[in-house]
């Protein structure tokens, strides 16, 4: 006789969604933006998950949060690039940069290579992330919330990536970036909407931080305080 799943609701949710997925209504390429953006988002999530099976919950940037993760103990915002040189980070928005109440704010960066001989697709990628997670359906839920074309779709196999250089920064008060409370400091009216602007780290401004303080950080943001 058959052997019966250990978790069947969750299994059928599994299937439902996949043949959503499948037959959902197809949607434009993904850009290289979106590409590289979302191999860096993935790329912390599996970390992420690496610790915690259970964290999907803090992958917040799909439903519109400031930054891609965030917990009631932190957040960390991706940024990632295929440029050859410099470290310059595209910043959305005044509140994007600015450390929750409960902890630090970490900025995750990568420089990607594309169409590396020994590189990730991003179809390859997250399956990496559907196999740390006990809750799959929750991911594949949170990806569709992007508007990005199905991950059944061609696209998502079309680039490989490789990290070439990453680096992680605390963002504190030394951090050159722009914010609310900086725009009030210097008597600009804070209805100014709809700011971008671009931080550039590739004259070392700002000090990355060491693998062991990024380390504490990802424990606190899916336990809470180490």
């Amino acid at each position: 006789m058959a052997t019966r799943p250990r978790q069947p609701l969750k299994a059928m949710y599994e299937i439902i969604d996949d043949w959503k997925a499948l037959f959902a209504r197809p949607r434009t390429e993904l850009s290289a933006e979106q590409a590289t953006g979302l191999f860096g988002e993935l790329t912390v999530l599996a970390r992420l998950l690496a610790i915690d099976p259970s964290c999907h919950h803090i992958w917040t940037g799909p439903e519109g949060s400031p930054q891609d993760f965030s917990s009631p103990f932190g957040a960390i915002e991706v940024k990632a690039s295929t440029m050859t040189d410099g470290r310059r980070m595209r910043i959305h928005g005044l509140d994007q940069l600015d450390a929750p109440a409960g902890g630090d704010l970490y900025l995750a960066w990568f420089r990607l290579e594309e169409h590396a001989e020994h590189g990730t697709t991003l179809a390859e990628l997250f399956a990496t992330v559907l196999e740390a997670a006990d809750d799959k359906s929750a991911i594949r839920r949170k990806v569709r919330e992007l508007g990005l074309p199905s991950t059944t779709d061609p696209t998502w196999n079309t680039v490989r990536f490789a990290i070439t250089e990453e680096r992680s920064y605390c963002v504190d008060d030394g951090f050159p970036r722009l914010s609310q409370a900086a725009l009030v400091a210097a008597g600009i009216a804070i209805q100014v909407t709809g700011v971008e602007y671009t931080v550039d780290l590739s004259n070392d401004l700002a000090a990355p931080a060491t693998a062991a303080s990024v380390e504490r950080h990802y424990q606190r943001m899916v336990g809470g305080p180490a």
